[in-house]
């Protein structure tokens, strides 16, 4: 008889609510990069679960209306290529690193979404992320995955095994990666469906983590 595959949501999600601010929603229309200070996100992090723990949330990405803004750089000029990151830590419980020791291993499902953002022209849910502007990685792995349709919400599966205890992984990063241009790219891609308090609403994305087990 075959064994029953248990999908169990990690208690309490792992959820990393991102609260992504745009600024001058004014200023989404124009096309020269705006004088106005970026603004960067929030996040509110969850408790122990049985496999995984964000203690500290994701480090996301800051923005303004036209561009990701990226570490160490200081010219944007229209058009030229723009990357913004969301890296989020995930420490493995004891329980996690037994699990990896046995012959299944333990897999992993990661996941990204968003909730509150601005409909797109249909009135739908826009769907922002694609495999031409959007990619994942894991610390340990060099594969990189990418969404298989145009989406909004992108899950990709990861199996940690190790031959003991002592020598299993004690944490795993996974580092979502957004690549579009300065300006009109940007915000055909991102920026005119990120809403910032407007009527009352407010673009948040969330990672989550969920354990496949075989019992």
């Amino acid at each position: 008889m075959r064994k029953i595959i248990k999908y169990i949501p990690i208690l309490a999600s792992i959820l990393c609510s991102i609260f992504m601010f745009s600024i001058g929603f004014s200023s989404w229309l124009i096309i020269f990069v705006p004088e106005t200070d970026p603004v960067s996100g929030s996040f509110a992090s969850y408790d122990v679960n049985e496999y995984v723990v964000c203690e500290s949330g994701p480090a996301v990405f800051n923005y303004t209306s036209l561009y990701f803004i990226e570490s160490g750089r200081e010219e944007y000029g229209l058009n030229t290529p723009n990357k913004g990151y969301i890296t989020v830590l995930y420490n493995f419980t004891d329980t996690a690193k037994a699990k990896m020791t046995e012959g299944n291993g333990l897999t992993l499902t990661f996941n990204l979404w968003y909730q509150d953002a601005k409909p797109d022209a249909d009135g739908n849910q826009p769907k922002i992320f694609t495999a031409g502007n959007t990619v994942a990685s894991l610390s340990a792995s060099s594969e990189q995955y990418k969404p298989s349709a145009t989406t909004d919400r992108f899950s990709f599966d990861y199996t940690f095994k190790a031959d003991s205890v002592a020598t299993a992984p004690d944490t795993v990063t996974v580092t979502y990666t957004f690549t579009t241009t300065v300006g009109q790219g940007f915000r055909a891609a991102f920026g005119q469906y990120l809403l910032n308090n407007k009527d009352g609403l407010t673009t948040k994305f969330v990672t989550s983590a969920e354990a496949e087990v075989a019992k």
